[in-house]
């Protein structure tokens, strides 16, 4: 697919304005995640692709974060089972554990209330 000059620069200002931001820490990978699933309209974009890996890719990141990054980036209007599965294994106490139910229940986009927790996560 040939992507028109504006939108291939478009995606790419996105993944320059995101990069940095994924890389610092857990909280920071965790405003990022919480910024995708806000957005999110049945599947997360390039960019927000690119965003999700960078997170994968942090040594600094924890498991668990880079297991929620994984799944969201594999939306398709849903989580699938394995990663819901993964997800669920995640520990009451893991920071993490907030974002993983929402990404759970996500059926297309997030709910009105976790709209209103992944705002309080940015």
């Amino acid at each position: 697919m040939h992507l028109k000059p504006l939108r291939k620069s478009l995606i790419l200002l996105a993944i320059a304005v995101v990069s940095p931001l994924v890389a610092a820490d857990n909280a920071s990978a965790s405003k990022v995640i919480a910024g995708v699933l806000l957005g999110l309209q049945h599947f997360p974009s390039a960019a927000d692709k690119t965003a999700l890996q960078t997170i994968e890719g942090d040594s600094s990141a924890s498991a668990s974060i880079k297991m929620v990054a994984r799944a969201v980036s594999s939306i398709s209007h849903s989580a699938t089972a394995a990663d819901k599965e993964q997800l669920a294994s995640i520990a009451a106490d893991d920071p993490a554990k907030a974002l993983a139910d929402i990404v759970i229940a996500i059926n297309h986009v997030p709910s009105a209330e976790a709209k209103t927790a992944l705002q309080a996560l940015r």
